[in-house]
């Protein structure tokens, strides 16, 4: 998953371009019968329409990092924000771009962005995918009125896990991957997005805790609708992405809480 860099004096800033990729899995289904097939129609549309291509969008994220040792002691905390152009997902060729930015003194900021800033993308492009590639995933209906349906994709072949070390996010994306979704009328709408990667425990050496064992490496992502100018269908925008390290040696969580630069070019209804 290649990724750049520019740097002048007054500026650094990165380009990053993720290729959707499908996965072959293979699960249990919670469901038989017509309802299933029901419930992945639904489920399809819903991600078609939140998870497309769209105008570029200003955002800013507000970065915190927290370091513990491996007795749960803070080794190290700090807080920047960078500027967050997000372009979408683009249904025509499944890729996703954005492009962070940052003046020269928050280049640490940035780079610990990166892990939530590609889960953002990840989210829309492995729905698309891993629906195409798994037939039956595992859908779990709601307990009750109210609450969320739970759509489960497990991946049952993945490469070793490879962590990079100056970023602090995976060289590939292969484990578990599950959505919670409410239903609001007759749509579905996506609340939450979360990532277990698979091929661990492994061996590698990473910022702030050096070599260590990776025990885990997880996402959780909060999703908000939004409208935007000139649309009339809602689009999905991130609230706040958490990554989590958890190695022999400490862990590492970084939160990445979004905002759109100017709030009035986005609404929460139409």
């Amino acid at each position: 998953m290649p990724w750049s860099e520019l740097m002048n004096r007054k500026a650094f800033a990165q380009t990053m371009l993720l290729l959707g990729t499908v996965f072959c899995c293979a699960v249990a289904a919670s469901q038989t019968g017509a309802n299933t097939d029901v419930t992945l129609d639904r489920l399809a549309k819903a991600a078609k329409v939140y998870f497309r291509d769209t105008a570029e969008l200003p955002m800013n994220i507000a970065v915190t990092t927290v370091v513990t040792d491996a007795a749960g002691k803070l080794k190290r905390q700090s807080q920047g924000s960078v500027d967050f152009l997000f372009h979408g997902y683009n249904p025509r060729s499944d890729k996703g771009t954005f492009t962070v930015s940052a003046g020269i003194f928050k280049r640490g900021a940035m780079k610990e962005s990166m892990g939530g800033n590609n889960a953002v993308v990840f989210a829309g492009l492995m729905l698309r995918d891993g629906l195409q590639a798994t037939p039956s995933p595992e859908i779990l209906q709601p307990a009750g009125a109210g609450q969320p349906f739970i759509v489960r994709l497990n991946a049952t072949q993945c490469q070793a896990f490879k962590l990079k070390e100056s970023s602090l996010f995976p060289g590939n994306y292969c484990g578990r991957w599950e959505y919670r979704l409410t239903e609001s009328g007759n749509d579905l709408r996506f609340e939450h997005f979360s990532f277990d990667s698979a091929g661990l425990p492994t061996q590698a050496k990473i910022a702030y805790l050096g070599d260590v064992q990776v025990l885990g490496f997880h996402f959780d992502e909060d999703f908000q609708q939004a409208f935007l100018p000139g649309d009339a269908k809602p689009f999905l925008l991130p609230t706040q992405v958490v990554t989590t390290i958890t190695t022999d040696r400490g862990m590492i969580t970084i939160t990445n809480q979004y905002a759109p630069k100017d709030e009035k070019a986005v609404s929460q209804t139409k």
